[in-house]
C-alpha cells in the first residue's frame, strides 16, 4: 500500500464467514445470514510504545485489513470488505468507508482502530466484525502500520519517476479505443 508500511501482524488471519481462525482449509461463505467474527487484540510492549501517545500526529496505527479468501494465496491482496460490514472496537462502532470508490476493490483505506483501542499492557481489546449476506469467504487481520508522511510519498515518487503527459494520454487512449 502506498500510504502505509505494514510493520507486523497484531492478530493471525481470520476467515470472515467462519468461527475459527484461518488455517489451510477455509470454511464456505454463508450468503443468507449474519456472522460475527470476534477478535482479541493483545498488544506487546513494543507495539504499545509505538502507539502511545494516542494522537492524530502519531504515525503508528492499528489497521483492519480484509480481502477475499481465494486471493490470499497470491499475496499482495486488495483491501475489500463485504458490502454489509459493521466493525466494533471495545463496543464502539467504527465509522469507516468499507465500500471504496464506486464499490471498486482496492480503493478502500483499511479502517483505523487506534482511536478506540485501550493502550495499556495486559488489557485485551475486542474487535467484532459483523458480516451479512456474503457470497464469498473473506479473510481479515489487524496490522500495526506506519502511515507515510507527505514528504515520504513525494520522495518515493521522485525516486521511482513518473510518466510523462504523453505516455499517460497514450495509455488512456488505448484503453478507450472502440471495438467493432
Amino acid at each position: 500500500m502506498p500510504f502505509y508500511n505494514l510493520l507486523t501482524y497484531v492478530t493471525q488471519p481470520y476467515n470472515v464467514s467462519g468461527i475459527s481462525p484461518c488455517k489451510r482449509s477455509l470454511t464456505p461463505a454463508c450468503p443468507s445470514s449474519r456472522t460475527s467474527q470476534p477478535i482479541q487484540l493483545r498488544l506487546t510492549p513494543e507495539m504499545l510504545s509505538k502507539l502511545t501517545p494516542k494522537s492524530p500526529t502519531n504515525h503508528y496505527r492499528l489497521a483492519l485489513f480484509c480481502t477475499q479468501s481465494d486471493r490470499v494465496h497470491f499475496g499482495n491482496c486488495v483491501v475489500e470488505f463485504p458490502a454489509h460490514t459493521e466493525i466494533r472496537v471495545n463496543g464502539t462502532v467504527i465509522q469507516a468507508n468499507v465500500r471504496g470508490i464506486k464499490n471498486k476493490p482496492g480503493t478502500i483505506n483499511p479502517p483505523d482502530l487506534t482511536a478506540h483501542a485501550i493502550l495499556h499492557q495486559g488489557v485485551p481489546n475486542k474487535v467484532d466484525v459483523t458480516f451479512a449476506e456474503t457470497k464469498t469467504a473473506y479473510t481479515l487481520t489487524v496490522y500495526l502500520v506506519e502511515k507515510s508522511t507527505v514528504q515520504q510519498l513525494v520522495e518515493k515518487i521522485r525516486k521511482k519517476g513518473f510518466l510523462s503527459k504523453e505516455a499517460t494520454l497514450s495509455k488512456s487512449n488505448s484503453c478507450w479505443e472502440k471495438v467493432d
